[in-house]
């Protein structure tokens, strides 16, 4: 063979226009029947391999060779050969053996039988009773004896039964969770749309989990109870956008504080979330702040965790990889019967919960992120930096990491506005929040929009003239620092301890309320809210934008400021 002939694209061109290069004619279709291709597509392995030997043996019986066999079955594989041909156009087909059509395939069962056997499948066997199959195999043969229809053997029934056993029936015994591993595991919008989007922050799953480890109090080193953790996770490069920890069980405010970690870090929101139908995901906050932001919602089907798949495969690799592998975690409560004190997780418990948040977000940004993926192939770093290149940086999506930005992550009350009263200031939640704009005469009696921090009640949010005031608690002494979950806890404690003792309707105040706090010191719920909040506080704050602030001087407003004359204070004599 000689050199390759390499050409341009105008030389090409040029031969094709002077007709030194012309189009070849079009291959002759086939000349095999469908029927033919159906039965080369149908033959197995064992087939093909028989009819390769006997080819073979042809070929060697032709040739004058040794052959194998007897020279009557070359004949016959011969004949075959030439018939087959003729009727097929192909030989081959001619040499395929036909063991798999032997013996009599049909059915010797009579019609009763087998209509009866399906009758008592039905009512018997796909029923929430879930009976064994030897109990229905006997019923049907009692009845059958008594009807005096022909009985069909019991190998026969099991194999009748496992072809009728499909997902209904299952769903029929065990419940629609016991068949949902039956079910097409892959779900797609549609045939061209991916399923897990095209590039980085297309698409987001978020949900919560609770964690197996049983974490201890900083200041008492005593167990509390196992955290839960919130995980946004981004589908197209399965990197960990954000993750937040916290003892309370899942809520909206989880949501609102993974939204604050992932704008913190990346500068903005996936385009799309996927969330299950928890109610936190319901919430008229949550909905409100993926509208101001431009986010879509995506709902997963109730009971089908294959819709969050993703999702759920880092819950159980965070818990074998790194939860595991940890003191106090609770893999020996899983077999009560065989815990002992020296495997108990409360004996073993020694992570405090910022100890631990700051191992947990380590693993997910670090040591998760550059594990290869089975799914990708290669680390979900490395897949994010790659979309990221391809489809850009998009900086019009940027959501800058501000105060206008935590305003949106902060709730509302029920009716989302109050009234300002010229001397009280505004009533958010049961408490007095005032400002100095307040004094106005002009404000009194307006209705303004309200918000407030839901991990720090002393402060209030009001919009008044076109800007968001903050707005300081009448009790801030009291309610600092305390979280929108222990005040509900004390809220209610206060309005059962008004009924209990048929008392007026007073506004809790902030002698009332540290009054009240002192009789509540014997509450356990409220005592173990409160310490979950401490335990939370420094990872709360790491969030806001100002850090702890003093508490303000001017709580009475109304009182002038007390002079003191040093003339004539009292002298005392230096004690020995």
């Amino acid at each position: 063979m000689g050199a390759a002939l390499t050409l341009t694209t105008d030389q090409f061109q040029r031969l094709v226009e002077m007709g030194q290069i012309k189009q070849g004619e079009q291959a002759t279709p086939s000349p095999l029947q469908d029927a033919a291709r159906q039965r080369l597509v149908q033959a197995g392995p064992k087939a093909l391999e028989a009819a390769n030997r006997r080819w073979r043996e042809i070929l060697a019986y032709l040739r004058g060779d040794a052959i194998t066999v007897t020279q009557r079955s070359i004949q016959n594989w011969m004949a075959a050969y030439r018939q087959a041909e003729a009727n097929t156009g192909c030989g081959y087909i001619g040499l395929l053996d036909q063991v798999a059509h032997r013996g009599n395939r049909t059915s010797r069962v009579p019609d009763a039988s087998r209509a009866l056997l399906q009758e008592y499948l039905s009512t018997h066997y796909a029923a929430p009773q879930a009976k064994r199959a030897a109990a229905v195999y006997r019923l049907y043969r009692e009845e059958a004896i008594r009807q005096g229809i022909p009985l069909i053997g019991e190998r026969t029934f099991y194999y009748e039964r496992a072809r009728f056993t499909d997902q209904e029936v299952t769903t029929a015994r065990r419940g629609k969770r016991a068949a949902y591993p039956l079910q097409p595991f892959l779900g797609y919008l549609d045939q061209t749309t991916p399923r897990h989007g095209e590039r980085p922050f297309a698409r987001a799953h978020l949900d919560h989990t609770q964690l197996d480890i049983l974490l201890v109090s900083s200041v008492t080193g005593q167990p509390t109870s196992k955290p839960w953790a919130t995980f946004l996770m981004d589908a197209y490069s399965r990197r960990v956008l954000a993750c937040y920890v916290t003892y309370d069980p899942p809520s909206y405010r989880s949501a609102m504080m993974a939204f604050r970690l992932c704008v913190q870090r990346y500068g903005r929101l996936p385009q799309e979330l996927v969330v299950d139908r928890g109610s936190e995901f319901q919430s008229v906050y949550f909905e409100a702040l993926l509208s101001q932001c431009f986010v879509t919602k995506l709902e997963r089907p109730p009971n089908q965790p294959h819709f969050g798949s993703v999702l759920e495969r880092l819950f159980g690799t965070t818990t074998t990889e790194l939860l595991n592998q940890l003191r106090g975690n609770t893999q020996a409560t899983k077999i009560p019967r065989l815990m002992t004190q020296e495997v108990d997780p409360k004996r073993l418990a020694v992570w405090t919960l910022d100890r631990f948040t700051l191992r947990l977000t380590e693993y997910v940004t670090e040591v998760y992120d550059q594990m290869d993926h089975p799914a990708l192939g290669m680390s979900p770093r490395e897949t994010f930096e790659q979309g990221m290149l391809r489809a850009g940086s998009r900086a019009h999506l940027f959501i800058p990491y501000s105060e206008a930005f935590l305003i949106k992550t902060r709730p509302s009350t029920r009716t989302g506005v109050v009234k300002i009263h010229p001397a009280r200031g505004i009533t958010v939640n049961g408490l007095q929040y005032w400002h100095e704009c307040m004094r106005s005469p002009r404000l009194a009696g307006q209705t303004v929009p309200v918000r407030y921090e839901p991990y720090d009640m002393g402060f209030s949010y009001a919009y008044i003239d076109d800007q968001w005031v903050e707005c300081v608690a009448d009790a801030f002494l009291q309610v600092h620092g305390r979280s929108e979950r222990e005040w509900s806890v004390i809220l209610d404690e206060w309005r059962e301890h008004q009924r209990q003792h048929q008392m007026k309707r007073v506004t809790l105040d902030g002698p009332r309320l540290a009054e009240f706090l002192l009789k509540l010191e014997k509450d356990e719920v409220w005592l173990l809210q409160r310490q979950h909040d401490l335990e939370e506080q420094p990872l709360r704050e790491a969030l806001l934008l100002a850090g702890p602030r003093p508490v303000q001087e001017d709580q009475t407003r109304n009182d002038a400021p007390i002079e003191v004359d040093l003339s004539n204070l009292p002298r005392y004599e230096v004690y020995h």
